[in-house]
Parts: C-alpha cells; sequence; structure tokens
C-alpha cells in the first residue's frame, strides 16, 4: 500500500512530473492506492562445486542454471519514458544476451532464450464488459512481442542474442468518460510500467534450473493527443493569386491577415503563432493580441479555445523586390504530444482526430507568400551606352548627362559613381535632378523612398587637362533606389593625343611655346585657320602628329629622327616617364615637328 500525491487534474506544461489540482496549482492532498508486485528467485546463492564434481558431468548435485555453472543472461530495455498515443500503433525493442558459463557444454543440447513479457499492464477488471469494446492490448506474452530465437552451440563460442518488438495500439476514449484507463491529465490517459525478463532456456529442468536476468522495467505514458486547425479569416487585401495565397504588398503599406484556430475541448490553452522556419519578417512584423473563447466542458474548463489572433504586415524598402514566405501555425498544450507531423490525409476545419489526420501539438501550416514589388530601373536617353567610348581632347569641355526612371513610377532614384570605380581626375557631377514620367500617372503616395524622384538626370563635367591627354579610363555610374536595388551602366573615357582646345586669350605663339614647337608648324596643320593671332574660344587645333612606334624606338631615337627635343615629347605623351623607356610595336606617339596638312589631321577614328 502506497500514498501519492493526488488525485491529478492535470500536469504542469512546463513540468509533466508535476501534479496540479482543479485550480491549477500543486496538488497537496494525497490519496491511497495498492502496488502489486512479485518477488522472484534470480539465483539460489550456490558458491562452489563439490572437489569431484564437474559442470559438465552433471554431476554437481547443483541445478544446471546455477550460477556456478552458468552466467545471467543480460537485459536491455529503453531507459527514458515511451509516449505511447492511443488510436496508432505504437512500439519499442528489448534486447537480450546470453551471458556464457563456465561450462560450455550446459549449450548442449541445442537451446534458445527469449524476451518475455512479464506481467499484465492493467487488471482484466478494468476492462468493458462488452467484449466489442475490448481494448486492442497485450494481455499475454503470444500479443505483446515478436521474439527473435538465437541458437547457439558449445562448438561456436560467443555471445547469443535475442531480440523482442513490445507493440501496443491503444484504443482512444474521450476525456470524460474515463473508464477504461485511470485518467491522468489533460492529454495523460494513464501510466503504466512493462517489465521484462531474459531467460536462459539451455537448462533441461524446470523454472528452478534456468538462470533468469533481473527484471527491466519500461514507463508507459498513453497520451490522448489531437490535432488543432488553422484557417485564414479574412485578409485586408485580397490575394492576388487564389491558388498560391500570394499577396501584392507595395513598399509603405501593410496587408492584415485575421486567422482563427481550434481544436478538441481537451485543449484548455491554444495559441497561434508563426512556424520557427521560415518564421517572419524581422522589419515591418507586428502580431496583435488574442482573442480567446473560455467554456466549461465536463472534462474541465477551457481557457483559450478556439482562438483568434492578427498578423500586420508593413512593407518597408528593405523588403522591396522580395518574395517573402510566411507560415502560421496553431499549437495545443499537449506538451508530451509530438511537437508536429505531417496529415497523410485532408482534416476539415472541426476534425482533430481520424482517419488521415496524424495527431500533433501543431496544426497543418497555413502558407501565404508576400509580394513586395521593387523598382524596375532603367537607363534612358541621353545616357552612354554600356561599353560606348566617348572621345574628348586636352582642354576641351566635355558635359554629358545620365538619366534613369523607374518603369512603375514608384520608387525614388539617384545616380552615382559606382564605388570602387574611381573617376578621372577633375571631373564634377552635378546635383541630380527628379521628375515624373510623362504619361504615367504620379505615385499616390509619398513617403521615404517613394513618390518624389522616380525619374533622374545627373550631370557630368570635364575638361581634360595636358596631363591626361592619352588617357583611357573605364567609368561606371549606378541607378539606384534607397532600398538599394541598382542598374549599373559602364562605358570608357578617351583623350586622344595631339590635339587640343583653344582658351580664351590663347594665340598660336603662345601655344607653340607651351608645346615646345613652332607657330607655323602649327599653323600649317591648322590650315582652316584665317588669323593665327585670333582663336575662337575651343577651337580644337591639330598640334602634332601620330607616330605608330616600332619594336626599339624611344624618346631619344624619335627626338633625332623627327628633330624635336625629349621635353617636347615628353610633355605630348606624359605616360612615358623615361626617355630610355622602350616603346611598344604599335603605341601612337604624338610628335610635335614635321608637320603636314595631310589625311592624318582628320577626325580621329
Amino acid at each position: 500500500i502506497a500514498t501519492v500525491v493526488g488525485p491529478c487534474t492535470e500536469f504542469d506544461q512546463q513540468n509533466p512530473a508535476l501534479c496540479l489540482n482543479p485550480s491549477g496549482q500543486p496538488q497537496t492532498s494525497t490519496i491511497t492506492t495498492i502496488v502489486d508486485f512479485m518477488v522472484h528467485v534470480i539465483y539460489a546463492g550456490f558458491t562452489g562445486l563439490p572437489p569431484t564434481a564437474s559442470c559438465s558431468n552433471g554431476d554437481s548435485g547443483l541445478p544446471r542454471g546455477s550460477l556456478v555453472c552458468n552466467n545471467q543472461p543480460l537485459l536491455t530495455v529503453p531507459t527514458s519514458v515511451q509516449r505511447f498515443i492511443c488510436g496508432e500503433p505504437n512500439q519499442f525493442t528489448v534486447t537480450a544476451q546470453d551471458g556464457i558459463g563456465n561450462d560450455k557444454s550446459i549449450s548442449i543440447p541445442e537451446g534458445a532464450f527469449a524476451i518475455r513479457h512479464r506481467q499484465q499492464l492493467v487488471l482484466e477488471g478494468a476492462y468493458p464488459t462488452d467484449p466489442a469494446n475490448l481494448p486492442s492490448f497485450p494481455l499475454t506474452d503470444a500479443q505483446c512481442c515478436i521474439r527473435s530465437y538465437a541458437a547457439f552451440n558449445a562448438t561456436i563460442p560467443g555471445p547469443n542474442k535475442a531480440s523482442g518488438v513490445f507493440r501496443w495500439h491503444p484504443v482512444c476514449e474521450r476525456l470524460e468518460d474515463n473508464v477504461l484507463y485511470g485518467y491522468a491529465g489533460r492529454h495523460r490517459l494513464d501510466v503504466f510500467s512493462a517489465c521484462f525478463v531474459s531467460v536462459d532456456e539451455a537448462a533441461y529442468d524446470a523454472w528452478g534450473g534456468k538462470l533468469t536476468s533481473p527484471p527491466g522495467c519500461v514507463g508507459i505514458h498513453l497520451l490522448r493527443c489531437t490535432k488543432p486547425t488553422v484557417s485564414l479569416a479574412a485578409t485586408s487585401s485580397p490575394a492576388a493569386n487564389e491558388t498560391t495565397r500570394t499577396y501584392t504588398v507595395f513598399v509603405a503599406t501593410n496587408i492584415t491577415f485575421h486567422l482563427n484556430a481550434s481544436d478538441d475541448v481537451q485543449t484548455r490553452h491554444l495559441r497561434i503563432d508563426s512556424t520557427a522556419d521560415p518564421g517572419v519578417p524581422a522589419v515591418g512584423s507586428q502580431w496583435h493580441d488574442p482573442g480567446c473563447s473560455a467554456s466549461s466542458p465536463p472534462s474541465g474548463p477551457v481557457v483559450c479555445n478556439p482562438s483568434t489572433r492578427a498578423f500586420t504586415f508593413s512593407a518597408e524598402l528593405v523588403h522591396a523586390g522580395s518574395i517573402t514566405h510566411l507560415c502560421f501555425e496553431a499549437v495545443n498544450d499537449q506538451v508530451e504530444c509530438p511537437r508536429y507531423r505531417a496529415n497523410t490525409g485532408p482534416q476539415a476545419l472541426t476534425q482533430h482526430a481520424g482517419p488521415g489526420i496524424t495527431v500533433s501539438q501543431a496544426s497543418e501550416p497555413l502558407c501565404v507568400f508576400l509580394d513586395v514589388p521593387g523598382p524596375i530601373i532603367e537607363w534612358i536617353h541621353p545616357s552612354p551606352g554600356e561599353g560606348t567610348t566617348i572621345t574628348t581632347y586636352m582642354g576641351c569641355p566635355l558635359e554629358m548627362a545620365f538619366a534613369a526612371i523607374d518603369l512603375g513610377n514608384y520608387f525614388d532614384l539617384q545616380i552615382y559613381p559606382t564605388p570602387g570605380v574611381a573617376l578621372p581626375e577633375g571631373i564634377s557631377l552635378e546635383s541630380d535632378v527628379c521628375s515624373f514620367r510623362s504619361g504615367v500617372p504620379r505615385p499616390e503616395r509619398v513617403a521615404q523612398g517613394i513618390g518624389r524622384c522616380p525619374a533622374v538626370t545627373r550631370l557630368l563635367k570635364w575638361v581634360p587637362s595636358r596631363r591626361q591627354t592619352g588617357l583611357r579610363a573605364r567609368v561606371c555610374m549606378e541607378a539606384s533606389s534607397q532600398g538599394g536595388q541598382a542598374s549599373r551602366r559602364c562605358f570608357f573615357f578617351h583623350v586622344g593625343k595631339c590635339r587640343y582646345c583653344a582658351q580664351h586669350g590663347e594665340t598660336l605663339h603662345a601655344l607653340a611655346d607651351s608645346f615646345g614647337t613652332d607657330w607655323l608648324q602649327l599653323w600649317s596643320a591648322n590650315a582652316q585657320l584665317p588669323d593665327p593671332a585670333a582663336l575662337d574660344l575651343y577651337h580644337l587645333l591639330n598640334i602634332g602628329s601620330l607616330y605608330p612606334a616600332r619594336a626599339g624606338d624611344s624618346l631619344a631615337s624619335l627626338g633625332q629622327r623627327f628633330r624635336t627635343s625629349i621635353l617636347a615629347l615628353k610633355e605630348a605623351n606624359p605616360e612615358i616617364t623615361s626617355e630610355t623607356q622602350e616603346l611598344r610595336d604599335g603605341q601612337l606617339i604624338c610628335v610635335l615637328g614635321g608637320m603636314c596638312n595631310v589625311a592624318e589631321y582628320g577626325p580621329p577614328p
């Protein structure tokens, strides 16, 4: 007779071993129960054989199964509590290994040992009297276990093993009925302990002569689990695609999902949440307070079942251009039941157990897709084409515009140099000039990053210096939204050699002096000039000849050949740093001497 805490109305969710009273507080009263047990003689405690006796001859005078002549079999059972669910098959495996004795002849003739179910789990009187309602329960060894026998022979030394599978398909009953089982919690129908022994059957005498292992017991919690359902009651915006549950949410707008959840009345607390994977967006997500329905069924008070809850997603710039996968679930308070198992068939919203439903704490997920359109950025005229080359010359002012639009006429854009790609020295950029696409309605919303600048233009200005003649540079510009979406446009600047744009007040005499040549040579190269003393502002002048270098050429050899100074050649070709530097075959060199008015002064290719 034992005294234990009880009765238990339910068990604590965080600590299932804690017994709670009807008020939900730890139970302090006690109940008295009868514990049934049995005593089984494992071995008689013999310590040795007579001096002339042996186990193999059978003249020891001791049972063949005594520990003097054999070893106990070893039994292995699960050490953790096994949680069986009513209404479905459950099982665990028990294994045994025969202990090998000092005298191997005890294994002859060939024998076997098996795992046996020690005793019934519940008394027969606890079952309904109607045979049609009898539970599927292992009443005998034959119903309990599928045994595999291991044969052994003295000529083949080694361990002999057997295994047994304990199977049970318990019937379910409603908590209010409380007939078949000793109800022990909101979803725990009963608690059992199944015990097993392994028996060495090699001996030929009765039970008293067979070695039996100490019993191994396994705790079984019999659970009645159900599965909640979650449904979408309403949304603040219709779905763009009902089949895939895809909802379009523009930046600076939001959408609210109104969710309903329900479960069997044995569930006292039911909550609606998002699944851990994929979760909810870190930005723009808001759960509203749940709505709970309470009731008082015979099985006990229900606090929050069914329940409702709303979730709002607000699209921000960080979401632009993304499709978010979002899943909702309902989770009940049946903490000993499996967290989630997928159904094998359809489940009606009011059905929480039955065919096709694989019971678990969590419902089947309800998933939606949130499509947040991003900008569609396009470069337009007069932006330079991708990969094109823009040619200019020393002293010539260059102005070029970059223009980009969001085809949706929604997102604000900006234009700036691509980070990590340096602009040539001397380039300046004007501020962005914003506008709206013509012929397209203006955005209805104005917020951060939208509604103010869906079309943008930016002006680049540059006057290449004399030190930049011959320069070839790759330049990249970005047209970007504030959300980070960008379109890149790359092109090349080339500063041609031997040509120069006249500045204010310059004459051929002054230019000849600055370039180390003669004004007559400049005039002969620019025969279209009517007056060498009066040059138009930014007039493009030829100041030398382009010579394709050959292998072995250097500034010194070219200076002798063309009767010009090395200093003048270095001034006209700043990429050459040493007068002894060997030139590449085909490298174009600007030579300021021996000019003629020939076709080589025409527009460069």
